[in-house]
C-alpha cells in the first residue's frame, strides 16, 4: 500500500471548504478561515468561530479520515515522523473541537478535544505505526459508550 501525500491534501481541502461554506451560514457566529496563517498552522487550527453575542472564540480543526467510515476508528497523529521525532498534529493542536470528515458518508463527527483527552487518559487506544507516523487509534463506538451518548449525536451536517 503506497501513501500519496498530495491526494491527502486534496481530501483535506475538500473537507475544509465544505465546513467553511456551511459555517458562513450560521447567523450567531463569525467564522475566520485561518488555515494559511502561520500562527494557526503551528497550533493545528483551521478555523476560528466567534460568537457574535459574547465574542467567545472557538478553535476548530478539520480532519478528513476514510478510516472512520471503513473501520470505525479515529487516528490521532502523535508523532509526524518517527525517525526525527517530530510532533504530530494531535500533540500541537490548540483546537477546542475536532471535526472528522468522512468522504464516504458526506458528514463529520464533531468531538470536543477535551473529551478525547479524557478518554485517552483511561487508556482506551492502540498505538499504530502509519507510514512514518506514530498514531493513537481509538474506536468511535467505544468512545460513545464511554461518554454515554449515541454516535448520531456526533454528526455534524
Amino acid at each position: 500500500m503506497s501513501y500519496n501525500f498530495e491526494e491527502d491534501l486534496k481530501k483535506a481541502e475538500v473537507s475544509e471548504v465544505k465546513f467553511y461554506e456551511k459555517a458562513k451560514t450560521y447567523s450567531k457566529y463569525i467564522v475566520q478561515d485561518v488555515r494559511h496563517e502561520k500562527v494557526y498552522q503551528e497550533i493545528d487550527v483551521d478555523f476560528v468561530m466567534i460568537k457574535k453575542e459574547t465574542g467567545e472564540k472557538i478553535n476548530i480543526e478539520i480532519k478528513s479520515d476514510d478510516g472512520i467510515a471503513k473501520y470505525g476508528n479515529i487516528l490521532l497523529e502523535e508523532i509526524s515522523n518517527r525517525y526525527i521525532d517530530s510532533d504530530g498534529w494531535w500533540r500541537k493542536t490548540k483546537a477546542d473541537w475536532l471535526l472528522f470528515y468522512m468522504p464516504q458518508k458526506g458528514y463529520y463527527y464533531k468531538i470536543k478535544v477535551k473529551d478525547i483527552k479524557d478518554y485517552l487518559l483511561i487508556g482506551q487506544y492502540q498505538t499504530k505505526n502509519v507510514f512514518n507516523s506514530i498514531c493513537k487509534l481509538f474506536n468511535i463506538d467505544k468512545f460513545c459508550k464511554w461518554k454515554g451518548i449515541e454516535k448520531d449525536s456526533l454528526i455534524f451536517m
